[in-house]
C-alpha cells in the first residue's frame, strides 16, 4: 500500500510540474504578444507626434500607454497569473483602436484641408488645366499616409499663392470692371449708348480666363481701356438728358409714391421719380457764385408757359439782367427760385461744373429743352423738390 501511495503521489507531483511548465510557457508567449504590442503602440504614436497630430491628443494616448505598461509590471514582467494580463492586454487593444481612429480621423481632416486647398488653387488660377486638377485630386483621393496628404496640401497651397500672386493684375481690376458693368446696365435701361465699354468688358472677362504666364503684359492694356470707357460712360451718364417712359425695375427705389424732383448741387444732375421709379434724368446748370442756388426740400408753387422772367436788381448792379423768356417755367420757392428752361443758354454747357460756367443763373435750375416741356407736363403744383450736394430720394416720399 505504501508503494502505491508513493507512486500515486509521484504521479500527482509530475502532473503538477507539467502544469506549471505549460503555465510559465504561456505566461512568457502572452507577455511577450503584449510587449510586441506595447511597442507597436509607442510606435504609433511617434508616427502620429511626427506627422503634426495635435500634441494634447498623443500626450493624452502615452500616458495611457504607460500606465497600461505599469499595471503591467514593466517590461521584466514574467508573471504567471493570467487575468492581470487579460486585462492589460485588453486595455492595449483598446489603446492600439484609439490611436487608429486618431490617425483616420486626421488623415480625413488634411484630406479635407487638400481638397479646401485645390479649391482655392482653381479660383486663384481659373486657367488651370481640367487635366492638372484631375491629378491632384486623384492623388488627395488616394493618399493613405497622413504626412502624405500633409506635404500635398502645403504643395497646393503654396502653389494657390503663387498664382493669385501672378494674376494679381487681374484681380485688382474687378472693382473697375464691376464698376463699368453698373455703368453700363444703368445706361441700358436709360436708352444711353454703352460706346466701346461693352469692348472693354469683354477684353476683361478675357484677361480673367488667360494663362496666369500671360496675365502681367495683357492687364495694362486692359487697365487703360477700362479707365477710358469709365470716363467715357460716366460722361454719357451725367451729360445726356433721358426720357424714361416705362417702369424700370434697375432705376426703382421701394417704399416711394407720387411724384418727386431731387437736384444735385454737386453733380448739376436733375431726376424727377414716379412712384420711385425714374422718369427724367438730366445735367441742369444751377446757380453762379456768390448766387447759388440753396439746398433745402421745395414744393412747386406753379408752373406757367411761357414766363417772362424781369431782373429785380437795377440795371448798375451786378446781378441786373435783361428781360428773358422762358418757355416753360415752374417756380419753387417764393424767393423767385424756378426750375424753366434757357432758350440762352448752349446745348453743350450742362451738367458738372457748369454752374461757375457762362451760363450760370441767379439760383433758378436751368433746364435743357430736349427735357424739360416732359417735367413740365409732368410735374404738379405741391410736388416735392429736393436740393442738396447729395439728395436722397428716401428723404420724400
Amino acid at each position: 500500500g505504501r508503494g502505491l501511495r508513493v507512486q500515486r503521489l509521484t504521479a500527482a507531483i509530475a502532473a503538477l510540474v507539467v502544469l506549471i511548465s505549460a503555465g510559465a510557457a504561456w505566461s512568457y508567449e502572452g507577455n511577450r504578444s503584449f510587449r510586441s504590442g506595447v511597442s507597436a503602440a509607442r510606435t504609433a504614436l511617434d508616427r502620429l507626434a511626427a506627422e503634426g497630430v495635435d500634441p494634447a491628443v498623443v500626450a493624452a494616448l502615452r500616458s495611457r500607454l504607460v500606465t497600461i505598461d505599469l499595471q503591467r509590471g514593466g517590461p521584466l514582467s514574467l508573471a504567471a497569473v493570467p487575468a492581470p494580463l487579460g486585462r492589460a492586454q485588453s486595455q492595449l487593444d483598446q489603446l492600439s483602436a484609439d490611436v487608429r481612429q486618431v490617425e483616420l480621423r486626421a488623415r480625413d481632416r488634411e484630406r479635407l484641408a487638400a481638397s479646401g486647398a485645390l479649391t482655392q488653387l482653381v479660383a486663384a488660377d481659373p486657367s488651370l488645366p481640367a487635366p492638372t486638377q484631375a491629378i491632384y485630386a486623384a492623388a488627395i483621393a488616394h493618399n493613405t499616409t497622413l504626412r502624405g496628404l500633409i506635404d500635398l496640401t502645403t504643395a497646393i497651397q503654396a502653389q494657390a499663392l503663387e498664382a493669385a500672386n501672378l494674376r494679381k493684375p487681374a484681380t485688382d481690376l474687378a472693382s473697375s470692371a464691376a464698376q463699368l458693368q453698373q455703368m453700363v446696365d444703368r445706361s441700358m435701361a436709360m436708352g444711353i449708348d454703352i460706346g466701346e465699354a461693352r469692348d472693354s468688358l469683354t477684353a476683361y472677362a478675357n484677361l480673367v480666363q488667360m494663362p496666369t504666364s500671360e496675365i502681367s503684359d495683357a492687364a495694362g492694356r486692359v487697365k487703360d481701356s477700362l479707365d477710358k470707357a469709365i470716363s467715357a460712360q460716366s460722361d454719357a451718364l451725367a451729360l445726356t438728358p433721358v426720357i424714361i417712359d416705362k417702369p424700370t425695375p434697375l432705376l426703382c427705389l421701394p417704399g416711394m409714391s407720387g411724384r418727386l424732383i431731387t437736384v444735385n448741387l454737386t453733380t448739376q444732375h436733375l431726376d424727377a421719380y414716379q412712384d420711385g421709379c425714374l422718369h427724367i434724368s438730366t445735367p441742369v446748370t444751377t446757380g453762379m457764385e456768390f448766387m447759388r442756388t440753396e439746398p433745402g426740400t421745395y414744393h412747386i408753387i406753379f408752373k406757367q408757359a411761357p414766363y417772362q422772367f424781369i431782373s429785380p436788381w437795377p440795371p448798375g448792379d451786378w446781378r441786373f439782367y435783361n428781360p428773358l423768356w422762358a418757355n416753360w417755367a415752374m417756380k419753387i420757392s417764393d424767393d423767385g427760385i424756378f426750375i424753366h428752361d434757357a432758350p440762352w443758354q448752349a446745348p453743350a454747357t450742362y451738367g458738372p461744373g457748369s454752374e461757375d460756367g457762362p451760363y450760370s443763373s441767379h439760383g433758378c435750375v436751368h433746364t435743357p429743352p430736349a427735357v424739360m416741356p416732359t417735367v413740365f407736363s409732368w410735374a404738379q403744383p405741391g410736388d416735392p423738390v429736393v436740393i442738396s450736394d447729395n439728395p436722397q430720394p428716401s428723404q420724400v416720399s
